[in-house]
């Protein structure tokens, strides 16, 4: 008995060890532009014989270990420390090395759209729309206006008729 608690108690050391060790992460953005997009690690470009899993959450989409190379939507290449990807979206490097000891790091790609700017083109556009409404306003406050005076005008002289009989 007590030395199945002390293998129990060995087991559970080595465990929380290995749990509590953290993993490095490093975190880069870059600019999405239209069409593919390719991010590279320089760092894992180095790591030729380490294996190197491309994350989208947690779905794979592409794998490189041991010479051979696996891709998935939206992966269209991928090579050692390099992706392909057709469209903007984030992305999780691991590379996993195992030689004398285990090393495991992260590399987070965040995609970073860029601002949309009107172009000068389209605030001209936009400007003639805005200045075509605020004529038709115009008009039609001075329409109503004139309808009013009319109104009021012909009003007031059959009352002065009436008056004047």
């Amino acid at each position: 008995m007590g030395r199945f608690a002390s293998v129990v108690l060995c087991t559970s050391a080595v465990f929380q060890l290995v749990v509590s060790m953290s993993v490095p992460e490093i975190y880069e953005n870059y600019p999405c532009t239209g069409g593919p997009q390719s991010l590279t690690s320089e760092r894992a470009r180095t790591s030729e014989d380490c294996e190197q899993i491309w994350r989208i959450g947690s779905s794979p989409i592409g794998r490189i270990w041991n010479g051979s190379a696996e891709c998935h939507r939206p992966c269209s290449q991928v090579t050692v420390g390099e992706i392909v990807v057709s469209l903007c979206v984030n992305i999780t490097l691991t590379v996993l090395c195992v030689e004398d000891y285990m090393t495991e790091y992260r590399i987070h790609f965040n995609g970073i759209n860029p601002s949309p700017q009107v172009q000068p083109k389209n605030r001209a556009r936009y400007g003639c729309y805005a200045g075509v409404a605020v004529l038709g306003v115009l008009l039609l406050v001075a329409l109503v206006g004139q309808v009013h005076c009319y109104r009021s005008h012909r009003h007031g002289s059959r009352n002065t008729d009436l008056v004047q009989l």
